[in-house]
């Protein structure tokens, strides 16, 4: 599949494969958003219940897991390519994407917790290595 602009929600695959000019995505579980924003030159993915792995044009890969989210852009003339590292979904913003895309509400409350549960996972998990790169620093 080619996302060429615009947004992408997957609810359920199993390794599907989005290819965009960014990077490509290989997308495994359940609830995996992607957005393509060309005027800020750059594609988003966020993650609920599934993982990815992300291909970068520099022939880099970058594993995400339930609960990230991270943006790729573009390369640079030295060939380096632009990229956030891998941070916790926003959850309002995940939920409130996820409501008004997603045509069955009453499946969106039965995973709700679940989702809730690995975001605030992943918010501990990023707050601890942050601490830990901050003491190295000191």
């Amino acid at each position: 599949m080619k996302l060429l602009d615009g947004d992408i929600w997957i609810s359920e695959s199993q390794k599907l494969k989005v290819e965009t000019v960014y990077g490509d995505f290989v997308i495994d579980g359940k609830n995996a958003f992607i957005s393509m924003d060309l005027k800020k030159d750059q594609v988003t993915i966020r993650l609920g219940n599934a993982r990815a792995l992300i291909r970068d044009r520099s022939g880099d890969v970058v594993p995400l897991n339930f609960g990230e989210e991270m943006w790729v852009g573009a390369l640079t003339r030295d060939g380096k390519q632009l990229r956030g590292a891998p941070n916790p979904v926003q959850w309002s913003w995940f939920v409130k994407e996820w409501a008004r895309k997603f045509p069955y509400p009453e499946k969106i409350l039965a995973s709700k917790q679940e989702i809730r549960k690995i975001s605030k996972e992943r918010v501990e998990t990023s707050a601890d290595i942050q601490q830990e790169v901050v003491d190295r620093k000191i």
